[in-house]
């Protein structure tokens, strides 16, 4: 089941990045700064799909990478970079408006106040290391799958789009695992003794994803041809 749920997810979630892009490029910002923001809260929640422990914020992480790539395909490099941008702007809005609302004390005298409180703290309290990890992380690896994309393109002289869509991103999610697993590593959150088969088991499911959203990028050729 969770199989099937996962799978109907990521493919309205593709569908709705294209239906955004047909309507306007600032709605496909908009959603990749509503999906960065979003992966940061369902990634609490682990569950298993193919034998795969995954967690919630990775069909939304794939997603950016879809949009990004859309972006840089369709439109140009910089609303590709734009894209980034808005996704790190949207990122630090969240961290800063976790860290200030479960700061402030609440009304104790309001009923179910503490019950509140709790829920609130377990959802945007993230530690400041994840937080510092995420961000980096996001930043580095998207900025480098957009000038990787753009880099392939103009080598191919814009032929094999499968290519530079899989290569980018592959490499791109190679980064973001590295990057994120070896700073909470160093604050002591991971163990290093798992490291690398957290890498390689998070890599794999990356992959899988960037050759799922594929089809995706060509049917937003398609769609959005003048």
């Amino acid at each position: 089941m969770n199989e099937v749920l996962f799978l109907a997810f990521f493919v309205i979630l593709n569908l709705g990045i294209l239906f955004a892009a047909r309507i306007s490029k600032g709605l496909v910002f908009a959603g990749i700064a509503a999906f960065a923001i979003l992966m940061n809260i369902f990634v609490l929640k682990p569950f298993e799909i193919f034998g795969f422990e995954i967690y919630g914020g990775n069909a939304l992480y794939g997603a950016i990478f879809l949009a990004t790539d859309l972006l840089a395909e369709n439109f140009s490099r910089r609303d590709a970079f734009l894209g980034v941008a808005a996704g790190f702007f949207g990122l630090a809005i969240y961290f800063c408006a976790a860290f200030f609302f479960v700061a402030i004390e609440p009304n104790f005298a309001v009923e179910n106040s503490l019950e509140i409180q709790n829920a609130l703290q377990t959802l945007f309290a993230p530690a400041w290391q994840i937080a510092l990890a995420s961000v980096t992380a996001f930043l580095i690896s998207n900025s480098f799958d957009v000038f990787a994309f753009d880099f392939l393109k103009t080598k191919t002289r814009g032929r094999f789009l499968w290519l530079r869509n899989n290569l980018s991103t592959i490499v791109s999610q190679a980064f973001d695992t590295l990057i994120f697993t070896a700073i909470v590593s160093a604050f002591g959150i991971f163990e290093w003794k798992f490291f690398g088969e957290i890498i390689a088991f998070n890599l794999i499911f990356k992959i899988a994803l960037a050759f799922l959203d594929t089809p995706f990028l060509y049917f937003s050729k398609v769609i959005l041809r003048k």
